[in-house]
């Protein structure tokens, strides 16, 4: 069961975007916290919006913070950032330091197929009146298939079944039922529901990059 690992991780969840001195910022993405000052994301979150704004941003319901990138790889599509000020503060809520005790380790599993997932993102929707809301969304999936990369600069990502996908999902923690961190979600794969009636409409499944790759390397930056 998810229940106490989705209750952990609904604190650690955050989006994550860009922000310049006059404080004109966009969330574009998820992350999550990996400490107090440390955040996991998608590369390809802040690598599409740097050249518009000068800073990462993080918001978390505790506040806005501007970031710095403390460390990118680029073919996992993984990202890490340190947050250097935090800029505004929501009323009535603790520090990054006292809200969260505790936070999620990065699991030594290596993925296979048919393993359970989970993970928070953030879920848009349009009411009535055809203004536009949002809400933090936990999903649950499996591990459905292994893409294997299309170029050399690429690496592996595994797809999920069973899901809800949309647009700024990406940087998505995928943790197992411990709340130990296994992946990142980076990307979508669309194919028709059916290849003769392409009318039907499509399917969206998420890919996840895997950590267990560069585990070692990220552990070091949180110690």
């Amino acid at each position: 069961m998810f229940e106490q690992a989705a209750q952990q991780h609904f604190e650690w969840h955050c989006q994550v975007g860009g922000i310049s001195s006059d404080e004109n910022g966009l969330c574009t993405g998820m992350g999550c916290f990996l400490a107090a000052n440390i955040i996991l994301s998608a590369a390809h979150v802040w690598e599409s919006i740097r050249n518009r704004y000068e800073y990462p941003l993080v918001a978390h319901s505790s506040g806005g913070y501007r970031c710095e990138v403390l460390r990118e790889w680029l073919d996992w599509d993984v990202i890490v950032l340190r947050t250097v000020q935090q800029i505004r503060r929501q009323q009535g809520t603790d520090t990054a330091n006292e809200a969260r005790a505790a936070f999620p380790p990065l699991s030594k599993e290596r993925m296979y197929l048919g393993r359970e997932v989970g993970m928070f993102s953030r879920l848009s929707t349009i009411d009535e009146q055809g203004g536009r809301e949002s809400q933090s969304l936990f999903t649950s999936s499996r591990v459905s298939s292994f893409q294997l990369p299309k170029s050399e600069k690429e690496k592996f990502t595994y797809g999920l079944s069973n899901t809800v996908v949309q647009r700024g999902f990406s940087g998505s923690a995928v943790f197992l039922q411990d709340g130990s961190v296994v992946g990142v979600l980076v990307q979508c794969i669309s194919f028709p529901i059916d290849l003769e009636n392409l009318s039907w409409g499509r399917y969206v499944l998420p890919l996840i990059s895997p950590v267990y790759e560069i585990r070692d390397q990220i552990a070091e930056l949180l110690a």
